[in-house]
């Protein structure tokens, strides 16, 4: 294979570091332009609730890890934020109706990724009575893990890992970072909740330091979102612990590793977790839905989603119950589906094409994206011209168009000797990419074969 003297010195370099190198002096992107940023104007727009529809449908997949495994049966009467599945296993999280009525079926739906998993469908009966769950004021480190587990928290940044499996980490924890970065173009939903319940993400941070044992809470917000900044600034002044810092305007910033780097410089060893670096990171959502589970007792029955694209030319933040399909949010809009080519779910660095518009909002939906049909449409590869862009966007100095030639060729073997299992599918060397290879999708392949070889071998 031939490279060109840009990715010679790529290679050399990752030989000689020994390991990844985060936004040193490369990496990264700017995937909008001043006026394409000028036009997310819905970052303005207040949260608006939108009611739960007549049926919900709740996966019992809406986290990393084992499903869970339901708990009612059909014709059953549940009420809003009942246990309706429990978690199975440790890698695993509660699911709670978002609605209160009968359940219709236990029965096998499709999710965004077009992949059939077990659903508890529930008829909305519009009376939305609530379950009882106590307050607690002043919960002890380990009524706060306890509550993050019974009330069904999972990562709601997107990740969707299990909140009490984090929360409940043995590795001495020196930084407790929030993730208020929202890096991802044109999702907003963060930047609202850090605006109007600023004071719930810093009561929940200061609980997940209590359970993992941080001293110091560390708040990282990039410069395009100066409103969020100010207030979060403001209502940070009356706790000593904690710090809010403002970061570069850069791609893909929030993710964990480089957020880690930025705000503490250290660096998190290729394999390993972040608590062995001594930080646990905690997205700004996921942070106030604890303060919510541990001092309020209120379970995850819903979640702040950005709704936007080209296909509406504007954009919403709503808070929509979970197991709401992805129709019912463009009825409740006024939205022609017609009018859309193709749903994102997620960002549209990182956001997975939504296969079913019938499948559901969960816990990880961050964003809706509604591309018109020019925005929706793939372009067409061409041959590597090994300029080497690729490996100057990459935040984690790997040579994505080395691997992509492994893994097209089912080379394994040279996929994991070139760190495949440090990609963090940002997206970044697809989006930079000359000749439109698809270099994320190529390497999310390789990735997860290589891991399900390592998995096979054990």
């Amino acid at each position: 294979m031939v490279f060109s003297k840009r990715i010679k010195y790529a290679i050399i370099k990752r030989i000689l570091l020994g390991g990844i190198f985060v936004f040193k002096k490369r990496g990264g992107i700017h995937p909008l332009s001043r006026k394409q940023e000028e036009a997310v104007i819905w970052a303005d727009k207040p949260i608006q609730i939108m009611p739960a529809p007549e049926r919900v449908y709740i996966p019992l997949v809406q986290h990393l890890g084992s499903p869970a495994e339901p708990l009612v049966a059909k014709g059953q009467y549940v009420r809003l934020g009942e246990l309706i599945a429990a978690r199975h296993g440790q890698i695993s999280a509660n699911i709670h109706s978002s609605v209160s009525g009968k359940v219709v079926e236990i029965a096998n739906y499709n999710n965004a990724a077009g992949k059939p998993v077990p659903t508890i469908v529930i008829d909305n009966d519009n009376v939305y009575e609530r379950a009882e769950f106590s307050q607690n004021p002043s919960p002890s480190r380990e009524e706060i893990i306890a509550a993050a587990e019974q009330m069904g928290l999972a990562g709601m940044g997107g990740a969707a890992f299990p909140t009490h499996v984090k929360l409940a980490t043995q590795d001495k924890i020196d930084f407790l970072i929030i993730n208020g970065a929202e890096c991802e173009p044109y999702l907003t939903a963060d930047n609202r909740l850090m605006i109007e319940h600023s004071l719930d993400i810093l009561l929940g941070a200061r609980l997940s330091a209590m359970a993992v044992g941080a001293p110091r809470i560390l708040i990282g917000i990039e410069a395009n979102k100066p409103e969020a900044i100010k207030i979060m600034k403001e209502q940070a002044e009356r706790f000593d612990e904690i710090a809010v810092h403002v970061l570069p305007k850069r791609y893909p910033m929030g993710a964990e590793k480089q957020l880690i780097y930025q705000l503490t410089r250290r660096q998190v060893p290729s394999g390993a977790l972040p608590s062995k670096i001594g930080c646990v990171v905690q997205n700004v959502a996921t942070a106030a839905a604890l303060y919510a589970a541990a001092v309020k007792g209120e379970p995850v029955t819903g979640r702040i989603t950005t709704v936007a694209g080209s296909a509406i030319g504007d954009g919403y933040n709503l808070y929509i119950p979970l197991g709401t399909r992805i129709c019912d949010v463009l009825n409740f809009l006024d939205i022609d589906s017609y009018k859309v080519a193709k749903i994102i779910s997620g960002g549209p660095m990182m956001g997975t094409a939504a296969a079913d518009i019938n499948s559901p909002v969960i816990k990880g939906t961050s964003g809706l994206l509604l591309l018109n049909k020019k925005d929706a449409e793939l372009p067409e590869e061409s041959a590597c011209i090994r300029c080497g862009k690729c490996v100057q966007a990459c935040p984690v100095g790997l040579v994505p168009a080395a691997l992509d030639a492994f893994q097209r060729a089912g080379k394994l073997e040279e996929c994991a000797a070139w760190h495949i299992k440090d990609c963090i599918e940002c997206g970044s060397c697809t989006f930079v990419c000359p000749a439109k290879r698809y270099l994320m999708q190529s390497l999310r392949l390789g990735k997860a074969a290589v891991i399900r070889k390592e998995r096979e071998a054990k």
